[in-house]
């Protein structure tokens, strides 16, 4: 059983698949529930299990996927029989109908191959990487939430409590009333070909700006998992709101938002002068980015408005001519 085969862990799962890209970046692409959803599965293993088995086998999947999600590494020969490899998982997150549900495995293959889930790549077929409906945005937290509410309200159109169970715990390709199986019919599949990816195209000095809240964000982050016992609730609080909205900011941006300049704007005037500046951690940001941003901003606001009078002038000369005429 897998996060892909039941329709409700498969909402919160997803985010992990809907990048279009195959890179080491994947690895990390998780809902903020992803921890606690698992411990409902893993939890009950401390009864058979012995807890630090259990978490040294736990890391080691772990530190093992990581390097899995790359499209540089090709076959690795003998060991694509036993192991878990790129070109295995590059399979797994695809969307195309010939690998749905195909190649669980974390760290070893020989488990797909026994259970009749194993997929080898066609060479003959361009992998497409994300999901069947894919996201048109890049808001990290719409991403992760935005199936939701359809699910709920596709789960409450069904007929009876039986396909309402259904819905919910049966794969997201079931489809009622058909006697379809748990996890669909091929036919009713959508079978995705080569398509264009989601990119918005940014003005270069965007690109840069992008790029270094980026990377203070990483900073944050690795300042703050480093020392979070040192720091008080608050500004664990406030910290976690950061990094929150900065991805979420940059998200907006980068998908070309009409909003994301004044959620940019305000987002760097909030933390310029609200956060509590003796978090050492936050003072280069506070001191290096946030500024500087708000003044960018304004350069950028002021352009705005100088480009709507110059149009609005324009075509009022325009309807002035028109009436004369």
């Amino acid at each position: 059983m897998s996060n892909r085969e039941i329709n409700f862990l498969w909402q919160q799962h997803q985010i992990h698949h809907s990048s279009e890209d195959f890179n080491i970046t994947v690895a990390v692409r998780h809902p903020l529930t992803h921890n606690w959803i698992n411990s409902f599965f893993y939890l009950p293993l401390a009864l058979i299990i012995p807890p630090a088995h259990c978490l040294a086998h736990q890391q080691l999947n772990l530190l093992y996927q990581g390097w899995i999600h790359t499209s540089l590494v090709g076959s690795l020969g003998p060991l694509e029989f036993i192991f878990n490899t790129p070109t295995h998982h590059k399979v797994h997150h695809g969307c195309n109908l010939y690998v749905l549900d195909k190649n669980y495995g974390g760290l070893l293959i020989i488990w797909d191959r026994l259970f009749g889930t194993f997929q080898p790549m066609k060479k003959d077929e361009e992998l497409v990487f994300g999901v069947v409906f894919q996201p048109q945005s890049h808001n990290p937290i719409w991403q992760m939430y935005y199936r939701w509410p359809g699910l709920w309200s596709w789960a409450k159109s069904q007929k009876t409590w039986g396909d309402f169970f259904r819905a919910l715990f049966y794969g997201p390709s079931w489809i009622p009333g058909v006697g379809a199986p748990r996890l669909g019919r091929d036919e009713d599949k959508f079978d995705i070909k080569p398509r264009p990816k989601f990119v918005v195209p940014l003005p270069k000095w965007l690109q840069f700006y992008l790029l270094v809240h980026f990377l203070a964000v990483c900073l944050v982050f690795q300042e703050f998992a480093i020392q979070k016992g040192n720091f008080d609730q608050l500004t664990v609080v406030l910290t976690v709101i950061y990094l929150l909205v900065t991805l979420t900011s940059i998200g907006l941006l980068s998908e070309g938002n009409p909003w994301a300049s004044y959620f940019e704007f305000v987002r760097c005037a909030v933390f310029l002068f609200i956060l509590p500046s003796e978090s050492y951690f936050l003072q280069g940001a506070l001191r290096f980015y946030f500024a500087p941003s708000m003044i960018i901003w304004g350069f950028v606001f002021f352009h705005r408005a100088i480009q709507q009078y110059k149009l609005e002038l324009k075509y009022s000369r325009l309807a002035s001519e028109n009436k004369s005429n």
